[in-house]
């Protein structure tokens, strides 16, 4: 019975289970991770997110696109989101062996990071992966190289209604700007470099950019955004990373005020700021190092409001 099955599944965990406050978000496909329309109907009236299935596998033996799946599939207008990477199971041969295979998942990390960027890293697995030695040391491998990264950690039911608004968002041009309009879940978009560079100052809700490897890669501030490009670099401070969510900004001419909200201690940096002076939760905040005009800092709180006043040239 899917209802049984779905509604009361979670109705269960919420009664008996969830702790106070805390309830079900998120539906993960078992078993063929391959649900009906029904199935995706009940999650969805029940305002259950879904995911799982996909099965990406891209790796230097299968070095195809074809080994990638899709964000989801669209199922007589519902939308099942796909896993962004597929699990030890099927790098074990369905847990035939190698019990070593889940290693391999570093080579789809890597190879949907480049040449173009297409899946985050989505660490996924059983708990029968404790059960032998090889499948552990493995996980430990993987926890490891995602661990030397610079990642920006999100839950799945984050990532979830990003690749929802993914679907859904509208991008339209207007002379030399960009009206982007989305439910302002998916912060950031990949602007080719023959487009030239954000025009920070001239735009609206746009945070900064970092250089990828096709692109920059511009971090919106909100669902509702003016994005002004120019061919060169303009001269103002703007946030070029961090590992949190950017939940609210403000610009004006020589001050930069904005929040950041992530999972672990914050990490961030700015652009073109070697002439600012940068505080954090109202106390001065030095630059664990620089780099040319970027500052780099770091905090021990996972929220923070920052504050960065910058001297013109």
């Amino acid at each position: 019975d899917l209802n049984r099955e779905i509604v009361g599944s979670a109705a269960y965990i919420n009664e008996r289970l969830a702790p106070p406050g805390k309830k079900v978000v998120t539906l993960q496909w078992s078993g063929d991770t391959a649900p009906g329309v029904e199935a995706l109907r009940i999650a969805e009236n029940a305002n259950l997110l879904n995911m799982n299935g996909g099965d990406t596998q891209i790796s230097r033996t299968n070095p195809s696109l074809t080994a990638v799946a899709p964000i989801g599939i669209s199922k007589s207008g519902y939308f099942q989101i796909y896993a962004p990477d597929t699990n030890e199971n099927i790098f074990t041969n369905l847990w035939t062996g190698p019990f070593y295979g889940y290693r391999r998942v570093i080579e789809t990390f890597e190879m949907t990071d480049r040449p173009r960027r297409l899946k985050p890293v989505g660490i996924y697995y059983h708990t029968y992966s404790a059960t032998k030695k090889a499948s552990i040391t493995a996980l430990n491998e993987v926890y490891q190289w995602a661990l030397s990264k610079e990642l920006h950690p999100v839950f799945p039911s984050e990532y979830i209604r990003k690749a929802v608004d993914f679907r859904d968002i509208v991008i339209a041009r207007e002379g030399n700007d960009w009206l982007i309009r989305g439910n302002g879940n998916l912060r950031t978009l990949r602007m080719p470099f023959a487009l030239g560079y954000p025009d920070i100052g001239n735009s609206h809700n746009v945070a900064g950019y970092i250089a990828g490897v096709e692109g920059n890669y511009v971090h919106l501030a909100s669902g509702d955004v003016l994005l002004r490009v120019t061919q060169r670099e303009t001269s103002h401070a703007y946030l070029r990373n961090a590992n949190a969510r950017l939940t609210s900004w403000e610009v004006d001419d020589n001050k930069l005020i904005f929040s950041l909200k992530g999972y672990q201690p914050i990490e961030f940096s700015l652009a073109d700021s070697k002439r600012c002076g940068v505080s954090a939760n109202g106390k001065t905040l030095s630059p664990s190092r620089t780099n040319g005009d970027i500052q780099y800092f770091r905090l021990n709180d996972a929220a923070a409001t920052i504050e960065a006043l910058c001297h013109r040239h």
